[in-house]
């Protein structure tokens, strides 16, 4: 069960190693297709800043990765393109991501996972040709995530993931309690 503190926009320690529980039954990724072209790599989140990362080209071999879903909204936000490429793969200050980004990042982290695939990040926007070799494989970069996390509740990418809920009017399903008694309540955007 995932868990949300609004306040501090952690989660609960019942979603660590989240990848290792829930994929360990299933078979280990055997073949360089599963893996998306290029992957936020998140190892060296601690200094503040991810890269674009090439597992075919960085000897990166087969990871596990996170994806997100999300609105992209109206106003222009950071992506892709030929000219930033080489700085994406130098690396970029987490904090001038929008906030939905940083939060998948967050969630990303939390769940044990070192790689996250951002479509805004990870497809060449002004390259008609990597669009189409990207579009042609998102079925595929989605059905080998470990987890998507889905920012349901966000009209662009500038909310947060995370949103604040009056406890006593959230209901688990299932829990027999009543919806009058404060429960705490499952984060949807990362099920």
């Amino acid at each position: 069960m995932y868990y949300e503190d609004s306040e501090s926009h952690s989660i609960s320690s019942d979603s660590q190693d989240l990848g290792e529980r829930c994929h360990a039954p299933c078979t280990p990724y055997s073949t360089l297709e599963c893996v998306p072209t290029r992957l936020l790599d998140l190892r060296n989140i601690t200094s503040g800043t991810w890269r674009i990362c090439v597992p075919s080209e960085d000897n990166t071999g087969v990871v596990a990765y996170a994806t997100i879903s999300y609105c992209w909204g109206t106003m222009p936000f950071l992506k892709l393109t030929q000219q930033l490429l080489s700085d994406f793969r130098a690396g970029q200050p987490v904090s001038q991501l929008p906030q939905v980004f940083q939060d998948a990042i967050m969630v990303t982290k939390h769940l044990g996972l070192q790689y996250l695939w951002i479509d805004a990040l990870c497809i060449i926007q002004d390259s008609e040709e990597d669009f189409k070799n990207e579009a042609a494989k998102m079925a595929e970069v989605y059905s080998n995530t470990v987890i998507n996390i889905i920012a349901a509740a966000c009209q662009s990418p500038f909310e947060s993931l995370f949103k604040a809920r009056d406890l006593r009017s959230c209901h688990v399903a299932g829990s027999g309690l009543p919806r009058t008694q404060p429960t705490p309540f499952l984060l949807p955007y990362i099920l």
